[in-house]
């Protein structure tokens, strides 16, 4: 206790090095705590992706899933077996349990209108349910696509009208969480950074309605 006391206080001016030494608890450091995305990890990600490689991707999945490293509370927890185990048949199906899964609301701004789209076909494949985050989404999402697949959110946001939010938007959605007074980003709505708007499709007349002003006139 004494030396982190003295790593960041010099009461009595010794000109003590008082930064902060990182044991990684945030950010991974070498020989230092220990994180699930690592420099392994993550290579073995933008590996199997770049190279298409089903069998990468599986070693990456198996490295997040070793639960011999208590990196979860999970990973520290024992199956209780039950002595008379209930038929499989009794087992509520897999096609059934993923029409709860949701993604996270995340614009496409934040992550590529490729990722927003990819995560939109992908819960409507299984009959999960997409967020289109604050961001909204452009008007040829809101149908099927030529190539028949549905990238239309499922979870439209609100937030404050941003981006333009029409009746078509909001008809679209399956549920709608108005984010209007709430949320984490309630203040700073209003004064959001205009390069988030730049990415966006600037054919897309919809999008522009309603717009903050710094918004407007970074697609303008």
């Amino acid at each position: 206790m004494d030396a982190l006391h003295s790593s960041a206080f010099d009461p009595l001016g010794l000109d003590t090095n008082l930064a902060l030494t990182s044991i990684g608890a945030h950010k991974f450091r070498s020989g230092k705590e220990e994180h699930l995305y690592n420099p392994q990890t993550i290579y073995l990600l933008q590996q199997a992706t770049r190279r298409g490689d089903y069998s990468l991707f599986k070693q990456y999945t198996a490295c997040l899933e070793d639960e011999t490293k208590p990196f979860h509370l999970r990973g520290l927890m024992e199956f209780k077996y039950a002595e008379n185990p209930i038929p499989l048949e009794d087992v509520e199906p897999v096609e059934s349990i993923v029409k709860r899964f949701k993604t996270g609301a995340m614009s496409y701004g934040s992550i590529s209108q490729e990722a927003h789209e990819c995560m939109a076909i992908a819960m409507n494949t299984i009959g999960g349910k997409s967020n289109s985050g604050e961001g909204g989404e452009s008007i040829d999402r809101l149908t099927i696509g030529k190539d028949g697949k549905n990238r239309c959110s499922a979870i439209k946001q609100v937030a404050s009208g941003r981006f333009g939010v029409t009746s078509r938007y909001l008809v679209s959605a399956k549920r709608d969480p108005d984010q209007d007074g709430t949320g984490s980003k309630t203040r700073r709505r209003r004064t959001s950074s205009g390069w988030k708007g730049i990415s966006m499709d600037r054919e897309d007349s919809s999008f522009y309605t309603g717009c903050e002003p710094d918004l407007a006139t970074a697609t303008s």
